[in-house]
C-alpha cells in the first residue's frame, strides 16, 4: 500500500503539474531561456480562467536581482485580477553590473556596441514570447504592461527609450535612482550624445504610455544611490530626479514637436520601498487594463 502524501507536499505537486511545455498552460511556470550570457531563469504565472484575454503583466526586479521575492510579492495581485505575470531574473553571476542589466546591455563598460539581439531589452521580449507561446498567446494578440522598482524602474524607462515601446500598454518606472535623459546635453548613458537613439525612435517613445511614478519621501541621497557629476546634475535624491527627468522630456517633446504621452504621478508619504509603491501601480495597471481593448 503506498504512503499518503502530506497536505502541503500535494499542494506542492499541484503547481508542479501546470509546468508543460505545451501551449496552453496555466499556473505557475518556470523556464530558462537560452542568451548569450547564459540561460535566463523566467517566472511566469498563467490564470486558470486562461490567457487568451488576460493582461499581460512584466515585472523587473531591482538592483538586488531578487526575481523570486518579486514574483512571489506581485503573484497575489496576478491571481486577483487574472493577470499574466513575468518576471525575468537577471543573475548577478550573469549580468553582473549596471551595464548589463539596468542600461540595457546596450554597450559595453568600455563602450563598444553590444549586438541588438545580446541586449536585456531584446532579451525580455524574447522572454515574453516564450511565456506568451507556454500560456497558448501569440505576442501579437497582447499589449504588455511593464513595472519595474529601483534598477527595474531603471530598465522600464530606457526599455520604452531604446525600443520606442511599441506595443506597451503602459510601462511603470517606480523610484529610478536615475535617469537617460531624453536630450543631448549629457553624454550617454545619461543622456542623449552619442546615443543608439535616432529622433524616430526618440519620438515614438515620447509617444509611449510611460508612467513616472515616485515616492514623496524618497528623498536620501546617500546609499545605494549613484553619486556624480552626471547623475547629481537631475537630483541628489530619487524624488528630485524623477522630477527633473519628467521636466526634461517635456522639453524634449517641444523640441521634437510631438505630445508627450509620458506621466509623473508622486505616492504621498511614500520611501524608496517597493512595499510602499506597489498599491499605487496595481491601481495604475489595472486603469490601463480597463481603458484599453
Amino acid at each position: 500500500m503506498g504512503r499518503l502524501l502530506p497536505s502541503a507536499l500535494l499542494v506542492v505537486l499541484a503547481g508542479c503539474a501546470h509546468f508543460a511545455d505545451a501551449p496552453g498552460a496555466s499556473g505557475i511556470l518556470e523556464f530558462s531561456l537560452p542568451t548569450a550570457r547564459g540561460a535566463l531563469p523566467v517566472h511566469v504565472f498563467v490564470p486558470e480562467q486562461g490567457a487568451r484575454k488576460a493582461p499581460v503583466w512584466v515585472v523587473m526586479h531591482g538592483q538586488r536581482r531578487d526575481a523570486r521575492a518579486y514574483f512571489q510579492t506581485w503573484l497575489a495581485h496576478a491571481r486577483a485580477h487574472e493577470a499574466i505575470l513575468v518576471v525575468p531574473e537577471f543573475e548577478k553571476a550573469k549580468w553582473p553590473k549596471s551595464t548589463h542589466y539596468q542600461l540595457g546591455n546596450v554597450r559595453t563598460r568600455q563602450g563598444n556596441a553590444v549586438p541588438r539581439d545580446e541586449w536585456a531589452f531584446t532579451v525580455v521580449d524574447r522572454a515574453v514570447d516564450e511565456a506568451l507561446r507556454r500560456a497558448g498567446r501569440s505576442r501579437e494578440s497582447a499589449r504588455i504592461s511593464f513595472y519595474g522598482h529601483g534598477a527595474g524602474a531603471q530598465f522600464v524607462q530606457r526599455y520604452v527609450l531604446h525600443t520606442g515601446g511599441a506595443g506597451v500598454r503602459i510601462a511603470i518606472a517606480a523610484n529610478a535612482g536615475w535617469y537617460l535623459l531624453p536630450e543631448a546635453t549629457f553624454d550617454f548613458p545619461y543622456g542623449l550624445r552619442d546615443a543608439p537613439i535616432p529622433d524616430s525612435r526618440l519620438r515614438e517613445a515620447l509617444a509611449a504610455p510611460l508612467l513616472i511614478l515616485l515616492g514623496q519621501a524618497d528623498l536620501r541621497a546617500d546609499g545605494v544611490i549613484r553619486r556624480n557629476a552626471q547623475a547629481d546634475a537631475q537630483g541628489t535624491d530619487r524624488f528630485s530626479r524623477g522630477r527633473y527627468f519628467f521636466e526634461r522630456s517635456r522639453a524634449a517633446a517641444d523640441r521634437l514637436g510631438v505630445a508627450l504621452n509620458w506621466k509623473l504621478e508622486e505616492v504621498p508619504g511614500a520611501g524608496h520601498g517597493d512595499e510602499a509603491m506597489l498599491p499605487a501601480a496595481v491601481a495604475r495597471l489595472n486603469t490601463a487594463s480597463a481603458n484599453s481593448d
